[in-house]
């Protein structure tokens, strides 16, 4: 129980550390670190649920999925921003205007998504979790003898992670079978829990333990390219349906 309340609360710090940074939106990293602690917090509380009341977890897993959709949609303008002029040596420079005119569109999205999230940021869905987050964190009173929380952690780490690795290596199976773009994402996302899982319990492991995580944040890596290609794939239809209906060529809807 006071593992799991203290590795809330380190990310629950972070998350806020990292919020003035992503207000300001200097410099991309802030907000995507932010973002990835609204990930590691999630992950801590499924790791450690029974450490928590139901209607707890519940409010906490709701208002930070919350968070990490419109954070999401402000990263997902920033990668694309980002790998613009790559995908533009890629493909040739050719219609100089045209690549000027996507830059503008991007940013003009980007602008919209940052002001939704400092609207968010405002609000009083998130002040209200700003206040109930900590709460949820301190020392609780000692428990009952057979409650979860009084389970040893190495012993409960064990076990977490090899539920985790088991759901991994399912997901790999199947998508080395038949790859299939929703397979893929699935992957990815087992990658991620099993690697935020692996990482609450490091120094309960040898060394060579780190190690392997280090390579499933590379295996991370790789899968999240694909998926930002998937995303730059959809917003490229989404742009070119609405030129064309915006020239009058085709109706909105296709």
């Amino acid at each position: 129980d006071r593992v799991a309340r203290a590795a809330c609360a380190a990310q629950w710090s972070n998350v806020r550390s990292y919020e003035p940074g992503a207000r300001v939106s200097l410099d991309p990293e802030y907000l995507h670190k932010m973002r990835v602690a609204t990930r590691r917090l999630r992950a801590a509380l499924r790791a450690f649920g029974g450490c928590f009341t139901r209607r707890t977890r519940d409010y906490l897993q709701g208002n930070l999925s919350w968070l990490a959709a419109v954070l999401g949609e402000v990263r997902d303008m920033d990668v694309q921003l980002l790998r613009l002029e790559d995908r533009r040596k890629e493909l040739g420079q050719d219609l100089q205007q045209g690549w000027d005119h996507l830059r503008v569109v991007l940013s003009e999205r980007r602008e919209g998504a940052l002001e939704r999230m400092r609207q968010a940021l405002d609000s009083p869905r998130y002040q209200r979790l700003c206040q109930r987050a900590p709460e949820a964190f301190k020392p609780a009173p000692r428990r009952p003898y057979a409650h979860p929380g009084r389970r040893a952690v190495t012993f409960h780490g064990e076990d977490l992670v090899s539920r985790r690795a088991g759901q991994f290596a399912r997901a790999a199976k199947r998508c080395m079978k038949k790859p299939l773009t929703r397979r893929v994402h699935a992957l990815r996302i087992r990658g991620k829990k099993l690697r935020y899982t692996c990482e609450l319990f490091t120094s309960l492991f040898r060394p060579t333990y780190s190690a392997q995580v280090k390579r499933l944040a590379l295996f991370q890596d790789v899968l999240g390219l694909f998926n930002d290609s998937v995303v730059c794939g959809e917003l490229a239809r989404e742009l070119r349906d609405e030129a064309l209906s915006d020239a009058g060529a085709l109706p909105a809807y296709l």
